[in-house]
């Protein structure tokens, strides 16, 4: 913790031996997960989640329940997926779940590290002092829990779409 600024750092090890075996462990992580992300500050998720058939920048799960059940769990509870490369042969196993994905910055795949067989990744994580830090408007807080959470599944997207259609692009990015 520096200045007060905090965040949440959950390593994880997915463990898929069978198919079964491994929707039953996918379904216990998620629920253990939401335990621990029941905090007002930024939360990174990070690991081997043997998620081969889980394609992050199609938002797709093919053939395989257990990825299905991560990423659902990820985009509902709004977290983004940061690693855009591959981290083990041509499969992006080393993910960063983020739920505040812009203080997360310069995100690379390096080499492996010492014996292992998968890359590293490194990134940079720019926090605020937690006296400055205040949840954004589009979250709801759980008055039980005192989490913040994106409520992406209850997202009106078509009021969405017709807000975005009102701005002007242009003179924002000029």
């Amino acid at each position: 913790m520096y200045c007060g600024a905090k965040c949440r750092l959950i390593a994880v090890y997915r463990s898929t031996d069978r198919a079964q075996q491994s929707e039953d462990f996918t379904k216990q992580l998620t629920q253990c997960l939401d335990s621990l992300f029941q905090v007002t500050w930024p939360c990174y998720i990070s690991g081997n989640f043997k998620a081969r058939n889980l394609d992050w920048s199609g938002m797709t799960a093919i053939h395989n329940q257990a990825d299905k059940i991560l990423l659902d769990y990820s985009v509902n509870n709004g977290f983004t997926q940061l690693v855009n490369k591959t981290t083990r042969n041509d499969n992006v196993l080393d993910i960063l779940l983020a739920n505040e994905p812009n203080i997360v910055y310069d995100v690379q795949v390096g080499t492996p590290f010492g014996g292992s067989d998968h890359c590293c990744v490194n990134c940079t994580v720019v926090l605020e002092s937690a006296l400055l830090f205040e949840p954004p408007n589009n979250t709801v807080t759980d008055s039980s829990q005192g989490t913040k959470r994106y409520r992406w599944k209850d997202t009106n997207y078509a009021a969405l779409a017709d807000y975005l259609a009102t701005c002007d692009w242009n003179h924002l990015f000029s």
